[in-house]
């Protein structure tokens, strides 16, 4: 498959699969989902996915199933934070500036490429995470910088 192709060009690298809310949404795909996770370094999706996936509605079914595929695993929870696991660790951290958030297109992917930055460098659960929720929350002020430019040349 491709991941085991890219693995072998890059025999040191990690790869984090962020599964397609398609494949998490589509139950006839489930079995190669599962699959495919077991031929990356790590995996990533959202509370919303994930309870589709694993048919649970409660937070910790959902972690014990996460668990359960034995791979670490970046679990974007939304406004509440992110979870990483890792090994026997669950680290959970709060999102930062939640107070403002209206899920801007890019804080899970944003948050999602920096906990594989934190998973390849050898950081820690605790560390990954920290450096994944912040990351979001820069894109977030970065958004709503972008849009107040954007109305400001339109006034131009």
């Amino acid at each position: 498959n491709q991941f085991s192709e890219l693995k072998a060009m890059m025999p040191n690298g990690k790869l984090m699969w962020e599964i397609t809310t398609g494949d998490l949404l589509t139950p006839s795909r489930h079995t190669q989902v599962l699959e495919k996770i077991q031929t990356v370094d790590a995996f990533s999706m959202n509370f919303n996915e994930a309870k589709a996936f694993f048919g649970k509605q409660e937070l910790e079914e959902v972690l014990d199933e996460l668990r359960k595929i034995g791979k670490p695993c970046f679990f974007r929870a939304g406004e509440r934070g992110a979870y990483m696991l890792q090994g026997s660790e669950t680290a959970f951290l709060p999102a930062v500036g939640t107070e403002e958030s209206v899920d801007p297109t890019g804080c899970g992917n944003c948050s999602t490429a920096t906990a594989l930055i934190g998973y390849a460098e050898g950081l820690g659960p605790w560390e990954t995470v920290a450096m994944a929720n912040v990351s979001a929350e820069a894109r977030r002020q970065a958004q709503q910088q972008k849009e107040a430019l954007l109305r400001h040349a339109a006034a131009v």
